[in-house]
C-alpha cells in the first residue's frame, strides 16, 4: 500500500474520532505509527502525509481534515518548509488526486502556488481527461475497491536512509 491509501482510509474513518493528526512528509507517515501511540496512550491519531509534500499542500491537507475531524492536536512535518526543488508536474498533481472533490479541492486548485493552467484545473475536476490512456490497467482499480485502513496512515517501509546533512532536495540553514 502507498499514499494513495492514506487519503482513501481517512475517507473511512468515521467523524470526530481522532485525537491527533500528523501532516507532513514521507518523514511522518513512514515513522510515525498511529498504532503504536494508540497500544502505549491510548489515544487516536492519524498520519495524513503526502511523499515531498510542501508547506502550502498541508495547508490545504489540514482545511480538508479539519472537515472530517475535530483533532485536539495537529502535528506539522517542518521540513515541508524547507524543500528547495520546484515541484515536477506529476508531484503537484499527486496532491490533486489524493484529495476527494470538495469547496477545499477547488480552492486549492485556483491558488496561484501551484501555477495551474486552464487545461490543469480541467483535468483535475475532470481525471479521465488525463488518465484516459490507464483504464485498462489493473491499477485503475484501487480507484473503486473497498478499504480500510488497519495502520492509521502509516506507510511500512524496510528502507533506511541516514541523514547525513546532505539532502540534494533540503535547503541548508548555515
Amino acid at each position: 500500500q502507498g499514499p494513495f491509501y492514506i487519503s482513501k482510509g481517512f475517507e473511512k474513518i468515521n467523524h470526530n474520532t481522532l485525537d491527533i493528526i500528523f501532516l507532513g512528509s514521507s518523514n511522518s507517515y513512514e515513522s510515525i505509527s498511529p498504532m503504536e501511540i494508540w497500544n502505549d496512550l491510548g489515544v487516536t491519531s492519524y498520519d495524513y502525509g503526502l511523499p515531498a509534500s510542501r508547506i502550502y499542500e498541508n495547508y490545504y491537507f489540514l482545511k480538508y481534515v479539519l472537515t472530517k475531524q475535530s483533532p485536539k492536536v495537529v502535528f506539522m512535518d517542518v521540513t515541508t518548509c524547507f524543500y528547495k526543488d520546484k515541484q515536477t508536474e506529476p508531484m503537484k498533481r499527486r496532491s490533486f488526486d489524493y484529495l476527494p472533490f470538495s469547496k477545499i479541492k477547488l480552492e486549492m486548485m485556483n491558488d496561484p502556488v501551484f501555477e495551474n493552467t486552464f487545461e490543469d484545473k480541467v483535468s483535475i475536476l475532470f481525471p479521465l481527461l488525463r488518465y484516459h490512456d490507464r483504464w485498462n490497467r489493473p491499477n485503475i482499480y484501487y480507484y473503486f475497491e473497498e478499504y480500510k485502513t488497519f495502520n492509521k496512515g502509516l506507510v511500512i517501509s524496510s528502507k533506511f536512509n541516514p541523514i547525513d546533512g546532505k539532502d540534494k532536495h533540503m535547503m541548508h540553514v548555515k
